[in-house]
């Protein structure tokens, strides 16, 4: 409220000055028709002052922004992959039989280029995984994520991810995956149907941090 009075104060002020300087002009230089006819002028120029400074100006600014956002928001998923991603991906891999296979799909030895990139986000978002229920891998995936708890709650946290949806997707599916995980206590003789909820779960968190991975690489 009080910065709105401040700008109101200040805007009247710079009203009047300008009325000063132009009643200054009119009486001193005694040009009247002159006087108006710059001041009509300069008001045909305010249009294109408000785009230059309303719109490319401000969308200028936006853009810088937005840079700043996108770096700050790659800064956050690069501590993700190297403090705890990369590890969770390691332990789902060694549940999913046709990881090998998956390797080959991806096939990012070489150059990174647009085709092995959409080639790879292809697979990664439509590959048959082959994951099965291993009672002593489960048990490690279920140690590992229950140990990293507090660090993803706490990314998920993190402002500038709200501008990334999908990551944060990704960490949402994470958490309710590690919910699952620790509500059930011992992972050993689980029901048919639990077992499959828990691969469904794994696979829901395997599918999208394959394609967070990929936009990682690719940036």
């Amino acid at each position: 409220m009080r910065k709105l009075h401040r700008y109101t104060i200040t805007s009247i002020l710079l009203i009047v000055l300008s009325m000063l300087f132009y009643l200054f002009q009119i009486f001193y230089f005694r040009r009247t028709a002159d006087t108006f006819f710059y001041m009509i002028q300069d008001f045909a120029f305010i249009p294109i002052q408000i785009l230059i400074v309303t719109i490319i100006v401000n969308e200028l600014l936006l853009w810088s922004e937005k840079q700043q956002t996108r770096k700050k928001i790659y800064m956050v998923i690069e501590l993700f992959f190297s403090a705890f991603g990369t590890q969770m991906m390691r332990h789902i891999f060694t549940l999913d039989g046709h990881f090998e296979k998956l390797k080959k799909e991806f096939d990012l030895k070489h150059e990174l280029t647009n085709e092995t990139f959409a080639n790879a986000m292809r697979a990664a978002k439509h590959f048959a995984f082959g994951l099965t229920f291993d009672v002593e891998k489960m048990q490690l995936l279920q140690t590992f994520l229950t140990t990293h708890r507090t660090f993803f709650l706490a990314m998920l946290g993190n402002p500038n991810l709200q501008e990334h949806t999908t990551f944060s997707d990704l960490l949402l599916a994470i958490s309710h995956l590690t919910e699952e995980l620790t509500f059930r206590q011992s992972l050993t003789n689980l029901p048919k149907a639990d077992q499959d909820h828990l691969l469904l779960d794994i696979e829901r968190v395997y599918r999208r941090v394959l394609v967070e991975w990929l936009l990682y690489v690719k940036h």
